[in-house]
């Protein structure tokens, strides 16, 4: 059962949750330059998602179903990768910080 379950939502999501990602940076970027880095920032978002799902595996029963897994892991993904991109160096001088 757990962490079993939690491992194979996590495997089974990832497609999903590398596209939504890529989709929302994408968006992000435009069609300017900041696209080329949208690849490089999905995936360390994406890794950081999973790195903090793996920190709450000692927590048996944290999330109910793989609906609420899928959920929480969408919206941490989602943070980090506008979290990196807001802090990219193209982003930043764009923005004269």
């Amino acid at each position: 059962m757990w962490p079993d379950d939690y491992i194979e939502w996590a495997k089974n999501l990832k497609p999903t949750l590398v596209k939504l990602v890529t989709d929302s940076l994408e968006h992000q970027a435009g069609n300017g330059v900041l696209r080329e880095a949208v690849d490089e920032l999905t995936k360390k978002a994406v890794r950081r998602a999973f790195d903090r799902a793996g920190q709450l595996c000692r927590y048996p029963g944290l999330f109910a179903d793989r609906p609420m897994f899928r959920e929480w892991l969408i919206g941490i993904a989602n943070r980090e990768a506008l979290a990196r991109f807001v802090s990219h160096e193209l982003v930043l001088t764009r923005l004269n910080v």
